[in-house]
């Protein structure tokens, strides 16, 4: 009897996904809901067990850079720089890396650096919102108040539902001279859940 080809491959095929160690991925999961949770000394220890281990629903450049957001969210900057590059030597084009770690130049004052990142992940997606959002907040930060306006209009138009979108374009509204535009970006953002509209309402008064 004559067996189909395809019922041989399905075999071995079977045995190979049997065998797939798959406690980095547990381990990654669980960091992640650390993280997202708040927890960020817990999701630190879990993600760097993680690494000892292989991983079959995640890429390693995924668990680097997790890992990298981690050490930002505990403001160990140096630490996040060295894990988001980490991710970016196994895949140079992996926008999430390029965006995470431009953050983090961006919070440590090294806006150059932010800005060449950022431009890398723009030139291989430009139509990520949040990419976007984060190049309009560098540009408030070096005081190109246009590109500023350019992109968090980008921003928001790719995806209304991000409230520091329309935070940070209240701001640079208000930075132009659009006080009342910028009112109205202001309660958008309050709307969708931002967390800090009295201070940045204080900050739109203050340039008045």
């Amino acid at each position: 009897m004559k067996h189909p080809k395809a019922l041989w491959l399905a075999i071995p095929l079977f045995l190979l996904t049997a065998c797939v160690d798959t406690e980095g991925d547990r381990m990654m999961r669980l960091g992640t809901n650390y993280y997202n949770d708040g927890y960020y000394e817990l999701a630190e220890k879990e993600l760097r067990k993680a690494l000892d281990h292989p991983f079959y629903e995640f890429g390693r450049e995924e668990v680097l850079t997790t890992l990298g957001n981690t050490y930002n969210e505990l403001e160990e900057y140096d630490s996040a720089i060295v894990y988001h590059q980490k991710a970016l030597a196994i895949d140079p084009e992996y926008v999430e890396a390029l965006v995470n770690v431009g953050i983090v130049y961006r919070l440590i004052g090294e806006y150059g650096k932010a800005e060449e990142h950022y431009m890398r992940a723009h030139a291989i997606n430009p139509n990520d919102p949040e990419l976007n959002a984060s190049l309009g907040a560098l540009m408030i930060f070096t005081e190109d108040i246009p590109k500023a306006l350019t992109y968090l209009e980008k921003a928001i138009v790719l995806d209304g539902t991000l409230a520091v979108s329309h935070a940070n374009y209240s701001y640079a509204l208000a930075l132009d001279g659009q006080f009342e535009k910028a009112e109205q970006e202001l309660a958008k953002a309050d709307e969708l859940g931002y967390q800090n509209t009295e201070s940045l309402t204080e900050m739109i008064n203050e340039l008045r």
